[in-house]
């Protein structure tokens, strides 16, 4: 049997030295190691973020600027039994809204404007007053998946920082009347030159 000796005794301030070194750059590799692990979780719950906010914003309804110089497309006198909808309204739609009504299938881009006003009453009959709201419905199949490819949205006193339909809630208050006009794309207004 072999036995091993120790070191030599002027070897074992070396030894110490070497094992304190390998010991601080295990120490210093681990930290170094957990940085990094923190570093990367950071940065993919940032990115996550990121992504999440996007899709947030891409499924929000763009506020229609200019919507008054669109085609007028009807107006209208709503009364008490239309609830939040009773007033005065005009509905507005851009170009590719136009395409949609005349073909019968609203190309992403199109966009339709439900403009409501109360009524004021006058000596020569109703007039428009504040504006309550405007309705917004837009089209992109792929951002609105769910909705059979329409986005809506409320702008209240027509404020374009005022969104007040809950992402959550636009199938249950906006689209459940919507699809009911499936074989018109779901607009339920008409259209005629």
């Amino acid at each position: 049997m072999t036995s091993q000796s120790p070191p030599h005794p002027l070897a074992m301030p070396r030894l110490r030295k070497h094992a304190a070194m390998i010991g601080t750059a295990t120490t210093a590799t681990g930290e170094h190691s957990m940085v990094l692990r923190r570093t990367i979780r950071a940065m993919a719950a940032t990115a996550l973020l990121l992504l999440l906010g996007a899709s947030q914003r891409s499924a929000l309804v763009d506020y229609p600027e200019g919507f008054r110089r669109w085609t007028h497309i009807k107006s209208g006198v709503n009364g008490p039994a239309y609830g939040p909808y009773e007033g005065m309204y005009n509905i507005y739609g851009n170009a590719k809204a136009l395409r949609g009504y005349r073909s019968g299938r609203f190309p992403d881009g199109a966009m339709l404007i439900f403009d409501l006003h109360r009524v004021r009453t006058e000596s020569n009959g109703p007039q428009p007053a504040e504006r309550k709201f405007i309705d917004v419905m837009q089209k992109d199949a792929r951002r609105f998946r769910s909705t059979s490819g329409w986005g809506y949205e409320e702008f209240a006193g027509g404020d374009r920082n005022n969104r007040v339909i809950a992402p959550d809630a636009r199938m249950k208050r906006c689209h459940s009347c919507h699809v009911a006009q499936q074989s018109a794309d779901s607009v339920i207004t008409r259209f005629s030159d």
